[in-house]
């Protein structure tokens, strides 16, 4: 485990915030079930500058269908790398699966996280240790869910980003999931809400500004919320059948 990863754990426990974030909620009976699992993307303002949870959940709302957004590093949401997924996936424990019955659909993302660059102590997750820890989590996920949907890593503008994210990092990053998670599910590709790809066209390729991101960051403009709501949400309604 990386030095930062432990330390962000003992900050977290010594703080008195769950490890693994907010308790997942019981299942509703009269209503399909959803659990959004993802990076800081994925998380709602004020937590992050930009992340489309909040979004997401409304939608699937409209349509009945009960979203709730899981975990993470402190609240909000946010699953951070595969090695903290790792540890609040586990079926043991208390972590996001710690609940009774089955979900409908479980919509789950790691990526950013794993492949930042913290420093000489914290280097990025390699390559086959990342998709090893997607395996493992994918095939956690699916005992506790109907449906498993993994999401591709909103990609990063090629422009210098914090923690020397890159572009070409997460196009590595992003085929090394869908290769391990393939395998995972016995050769076949998974159930997939292709986010880089819906950027990607929107964006241009290697892009270095786009009105879906903020400048040089990896968060979203209030377009960019919208935009990645509603990709997702279409995918999982097509997916339930709604």
């Amino acid at each position: 485990m990386r030095r930062i990863h432990l330390l962000v754990i003992l900050f977290v426990q010594a703080s008195g915030f769950p490890l693994c974030g907010n308790a997942t909620l019981p299942l509703m009976r009269k209503s399909l079930n959803v659990l959004l699992i993802g990076d800081s993307i994925s998380m709602t303002p004020p937590y992050t500058p930009g992340g489309y949870g909040g979004a997401l959940e409304k939608l699937l709302s409209a349509k009945g269908v009960h979203a709730q957004h899981a975990g993470g590093e402190f609240t909000g949401g946010q699953a951070g790398d595969t090695r903290l997924g790792m540890v609040c996936t586990n079926t043991t424990g208390a972590g996001y699966l710690n609940v009774s019955g089955v979900f409908d659909l479980i919509h789950f993302n790691y990526g950013l996280h794993d492949l930042a660059n913290y420093g000489p102590s914290a280097p990025p997750l390699a390559l086959p240790q990342y998709g090893e820890n997607l395996a493992a989590i994918y095939k956690r996920l699916q005992t506790k869910a109907r449906l498993v949907m993994w999401t591709s890593t909103t990609p990063v503008a090629n422009v210098p980003q914090p923690y020397n994210r890159t572009y070409d990092a997460a196009v590595e990053y992003n085929a090394q999931a869908l290769a391990s998670l393939t395998e995972a599910n016995d050769g076949k590709a998974p159930l997939m809400n292709d986010l880089w790809h819906a950027f990607i066209e929107h964006c241009g390729e290697r892009y270095k500004s786009c009105d879906l991101q903020l400048p040089s960051n990896v968060h979203l403009t209030p377009a960019g919320i919208a935009f990645a709501a509603e990709s997702a949400a279409s995918d999982i309604l097509r997916a339930l059948g709604l």
